[in-house]
């Protein structure tokens, strides 16, 4: 399964996103540099920009919707913002967060939300100075967040103490917290018409909450020999995997299927996958340092994903056919990688669990919610 494009880095990649509509891909590096790569060529990625940007790594990329921005967090608690007409920083925001920023997501123009370590979630608008929202309701790090305008501007969130978080943006509020699956939860997901969430976990699972119903899960699907720690949609009955185990899978959501192995980086950890708008290219990035873009025009039966060995039967077993039933360094990546241990004094010293803490709205960036 060969690559269609792919630069080899000298450090880890953490960050990762497609431009909106130009043939441009972004990368957020440990060392705390961005990269940005054209890949118009559809044979090679031509360098278009480096910058360095934080003093520990860029742990998320992402473009604004329009493509004229791009967004940076990392260890350090900065948020930057690029102009990618100048390469310049536009906007910056020190320490914007108590503890080191895990990951961001755009809202829409001149909106983002950041999570961090600490399960603090924060909402801003880059034309203010402080957040307009801010949120304590995880114990643990911020693992993934998924906004969906269409519904009451939802924002999804997963969390590294296992719990599942809907806000209401509009409302200014918590929606809904989970109880705890006792397993990390690491990406999130809308698929089936924005009836069903999908949470991949630390130990394989992709869980499944009923949106609205989010006290439980619905349906679990065990299968993934290796952490889930990245989830791109293709369309609402199918979406891609990034493991641990270094496959990257096409996978079909309730029924459960495995569609085919898009590609793999050779047994290292896959950090991030991200499809193009289009979806007809993906790409990831993995602990082998290497960003891969993968084509996705061309859908192959698993049988024939180039002879590599696959135990379908434990991927494409359990879980109900679309149930609404109850049921910077090293070390700091040994860390995000593994599921944290907690001493005695640690949980002592954790915080507590806070009501969520809503700031009013300036009237220009409360119009467009």
């Amino acid at each position: 399964m060969a690559a269609l494009m792919s630069v080899t880095m000298k450090e880890h990649i953490f960050g990762l996103d497609f431009h909106p509509s130009a043939k441009v891909v972004a990368i957020g590096m440990i060392t705390g540099s961005v990269h940005v790569f054209d890949h118009s060529s559809g044979t090679r990625l031509r360098r278009k920009l480096r910058i360095k940007l934080h003093k520990g790594s860029c742990r998320a990329s992402r473009f604004a919707p329009s493509g004229a921005e791009l967004y940076t967090c990392g260890t350090d608690t900065n948020l930057n913002v690029i102009n990618m007409d100048t390469g310049e920083v536009s906007w910056q925001r020190p320490k914007a967060h108590p503890s080191p920023i895990n990951t961001l997501i755009p809202l829409r123009e001149h909106g983002i939300v950041t999570g961090d370590d600490d399960g603090r979630v924060k909402v801003w608008d880059v034309r203010a100075e402080k957040p307009v929202m801010e949120f304590h309701e995880q114990q643990d790090f911020i693992s993934d967040m998924w906004y969906e305008k269409d519904k009451h501007d939802a924002l999804l969130v997963t969390s590294g103490d296992g719990t599942f978080a809907w806000f209401d943006l509009r409302k200014q509020k918590l929606g809904a917290l989970s109880d705890s699956l006792d397993d990390e939860l690491l990406s999130v997901a809308l698929v089936k018409g924005g009836r069903k969430v999908v949470c991949g976990s630390q130990g394989g699972v992709l869980n499944v909450y009923s949106y609205g119903n989010f006290g439980d899960i619905t349906d679990r699907h065990p299968g993934h020999p290796g952490s889930i720690d990245s989830i791109a949609v293709l369309d609402d009955e199918t979406i891609v995997t990034g493991s641990s185990d270094g496959y990257i899978r096409m996978v079909g959501v309730q029924p459960w299927q495995l569609v085919q192995l898009v590609g793999d980086h050779d047994g290292a950890p896959v950090e991030r996958v991200r499809a193009n708008a289009n979806k007809s290219l993906l790409a990831s990035c993995a602990h082998d340092c290497t960003l891969r873009l993968w084509d996705l025009t061309r859908r192959r039966p698993a049988a024939a994903a180039d002879g590599v060995a696959v135990d379908e039967g434990a991927l494409l077993g359990g879980g109900d056919d679309d149930s609404d039933d109850e049921p910077d360094s090293d070390d700091e990546e040994e860390q995000r990688r593994h599921k944290k241990k907690r001493s005695a004094k640690q949980e002592m010293l954790a915080p507590k669990q806070q009501p969520g803490r809503a700031v009013r709205l300036d009237e220009d960036f409360a119009a467009g919610l």
